[in-house]
């Protein structure tokens, strides 16, 4: 897997779905996983993919 984006849980939740619809499995996960899951949408998140995938490579 290869880090494909950084920002807000809003943004990498709407990537995921839309990268899904396209048939790329990514995946997402908190930048700071230590962090409580308090429902913040501007929690800071990465999205990765498929180095498959991955544009450039």
């Amino acid at each position: 897997m290869k880090l494909f984006y950084t920002g807000p849980l809003v943004n990498t939740e709407m990537l995921v779905a839309m990268l899904e619809k396209h048939g790329i499995a990514a995946t997402q996960e908190f930048t700071d996983p230590s962090l409580p899951d308090d429902g913040d949408l501007s929690r800071e998140a990465n999205v990765s993919v498929p180095e498959a995938d991955c544009p450039g490579t």
